[in-house]
């Protein structure tokens, strides 16, 4: 460091000649707060897709870190997956900023049973010697569509009927009472 004196003036001590005196001056990188993240426990109703839980992070901590999860998971369970959230620096972060030393978040997801409800309507036709169907519909819970998931097996009498055996006239069967779908 150098200090010169200006013009008509003078150092405390009555010196006017440049004073140089060494310091030790640098700059600490920032510590980053993870407090204001929330990476919570959550539970889901299964879709058939794989799910996870998404972290919320500030605004100004996204812009400096890298985010990766873990795998999340697919089918319903009654044994939570665990998510994990690592968060790092980005490269050109390394210098300025410090991030905690446990730079890894959990939270648990649970996928529970997706309930369905099926529905099917009285039909009578008219004898065609053609072979007869039944429709059953099925939505589970948040609009899931299981289309072609979906197997409906008509019954009389506990035992299944084979679709050839459903075009004479005088079969009944009970669905959706005695309807069973798998």
């Amino acid at each position: 460091l150098k200090l010169k004196a200006p013009a008509n003036t003078e150092f405390a001590g009555g010196s006017t000649a440049d004073l140089t005196k060494s310091i030790d001056w640098k700059i600490q990188p920032k510590a980053l707060d993870f407090s204001g993240i929330v990476f919570n426990d959550a539970e889901k109703v299964y879709n058939g897709e794989e799910q996870s839980i998404t972290a919320t992070i500030p605004a100004a901590l996204r812009e400096l870190l890298n985010v990766e999860y873990s795998a999340g998971g697919t089918n319903a369970s009654t044994t939570p997956y665990v998510i994990t959230l690592i968060l790092t620096l980005k490269p050109e972060n390394i210098v300025n900023y410090t991030i905690p030393a446990n730079n890894t978040l959990t939270a648990n997801l649970t996928i529970v049973k997706n309930t369905v409800t099926i529905s099917a309507s009285d039909k009578t036709v008219t004898y065609n010697g053609e072979n007869q169907s039944v429709t059953a519909t099925a939505v589970g819970q948040e609009g899931t569509d299981f289309g072609g998931n979906l197997t409906v097996t008509v019954t009389k009498g506990g035992e299944p009927i084979q679709p050839d055996a459903m075009k004479n006239a005088g079969v009944g069967v009970g669905l959706p009472d005695k309807g069973r779908a798998k």
